[in-house]
């Protein structure tokens, strides 16, 4: 019996331990999917107005939506989302990382575009919405891993 209490314990505390570094990970990426949304929001908003209103095809409105979008992302990120920043004491460096990611990101976005807008003939916005799941996803495992890992 005093085995099991002692394994119960030494379990308990493992599973504590990974609760705290599990519950910081869901609070960035809780935080990072409110940014991510402000984000869209912006690069929805000018991807729409630069074709519907602009004339751009939707392969360069995409672009410039994204321009905004990440400048806006990476600000709002290093205010509110992300406490530890490997590169922070060069900002400069800090943000041509994060934009490198994004236009990484940008590459998943066009790709579902092409097939959604060209291939489906699904309406732009609507491809441009199913986009941002999957880059999400994308930008934030690569920028946490790259740019904001804990402990450095």
């Amino acid at each position: 019996m005093k085995n099991n209490k002692k394994m119960s314990f030494n379990i308990s505390k493992i599973i504590n331990t990974n609760v705290g570094k599990n519950s910081l990970l869901a609070n960035e990426l809780a935080r990072y999917f409110l940014v991510s949304l402000i984000g869209l929001l912006i690069d929805l908003s000018l991807f729409s107005v630069a074709m519907r209103l602009g004339g751009a095809s939707w392969f360069f409105a995409a672009i410039l939506g994204f321009s905004a979008g990440v400048a806006s992302v990476w600000w709002l990120s290093i205010l509110f989302v992300f406490k530890n920043r490997s590169l922070g004491q060069s900002p400069a460096i800090e943000f041509v990382s994060f934009l490198f990611i994004g236009i990484l990101g940008l590459g998943v976005t066009e790709s579902v575009l092409l097939v959604g807008i060209e291939v489906l003939k699904i309406q732009p916005e609507l491809s441009k919405i199913s986009a941002a799941g999957g880059t999400f996803v994308f930008n934030f495992a690569l920028r946490k891993l790259l740019l904001f890992r804990n402990g450095t």
